[in-house]
C-alpha cells in the first residue's frame, strides 16, 4: 500500500502530500485500495489460509511520516483491505523493514495476525513489551551487523536471546533469517546451531 503509493507518486512528492494533504492524495489511495481489494477477493475465492503482505513502513529509527498521518491515511486503507480477509478466518502475515513500533498496534487493529519485523531496529525488549502474546511475532534476526559482521559467539548469543525473550504460546514466534554477503560460513553454522539448541531445528 505505502510503497505502491510512492512508486506511483514518487517518494519526495508523496512525503509532501502527507504534509500538505492535497485532495488528490485520497484519490490515489482509493485507487490503490480498490486495485488491492480485487486481488484480495480473488485470492479468497481461490481459497487461502494466509495472505502475505509486504510494505516497508520504517526507516532505521522512525517512520518516514508522522504516526498521525499514518493513522489518518494508511490505517483506514489497511483496515478496509484486511477486514474481508479476517472475516473469512484467513491469517494476515505483514512484513515491514525498519522501525515500525509507533504503528504496530494499528497494524494489529487493522487485522494483522503475524507481524514480521526487524529485531534490533525495533528493540527486542520493546517488541517483548508491546507485542509478545498479542500477535505472532515473526522476528527478523539482525542481518545488518551481528550476523554478517559479528563473531560466531555473538551470533549464537543473540539468536538465543531473541528466542528466549520473544517466545510465547499465546501469540507464537516465528524466526526469519536472511544471509547476505559478507557473512562467513562460521556465522551461518553458529546461527543454525543456536536455532537447533533453542528447539527451532528439524525434528527427527
Amino acid at each position: 500500500m505505502f510503497q505502491r503509493l510512492y512508486y506511483l507518486r514518487g517518494f519526495n512528492n508523496l512525503m509532501r502530500d502527507f504534509i500538505t494533504e492535497p485532495p488528490q492524495l485520497k484519490t490515489l489511495i482509493r485507487m490503490v485500495v480498490e486495485f488491492n481489494l480485487k486481488l484480495i477477493r480473488r485470492w479468497l475465492e481461490v481459497g487461502i489460509d494466509l495472505l502475505s503482505v509486504g510494505d516497508d513502513l520504517g526507516t532505521q529509527d522512525r517512520l518516514p511520516i508522522p504516526p498521525s498521518k499514518f493513522r489518518k491515511f494508511l490505517f483506514p486503507a489497511y483496515k478496509e483491505m484486511f477486514t474481508p480477509v479476517r472475516e473469512r478466518g484467513v491469517h494476515i502475515h505483514f512484513h515491514s523493514d525498519g522501525h515500525i513500533m509507533e504503528v504496530a498496534d494499528d497494524l494489529i487493529e487493522a487485522g494483522v495476525t503475524i507481524l514480521n519485523l526487524q529485531d534490533l531496529v525495533n528493540g527486542v525488549e520493546t517488541i517483548k513489551k508491546r507485542l509478545k502474546g498479542r500477535v505472532c511475532v515473526d522476528v527478523d534476526i539482525d542481518r545488518q551487523r551481528i550476523v554478517p559482521f559479528g563473531r560466531p559467539s555473538e551470533v549464537e548469543r543473540h539468536v538465543k536471546h531473541v528466542i528466549s525473550e520473544l517466545s510465547s504460546p499465546e501469540g507464537g514466534l516465528m524466526v526469519t533469517v536472511g544471509i547476505y554477503p559478507p557473512t562467513p560460513i562460521e556465522n551461518v553454522e553458529a546461527l543454525c546451531r543456536a536455532l537447533e539448541e533453542m528447539g527451532c531445528g528439524p525434528k527427527f
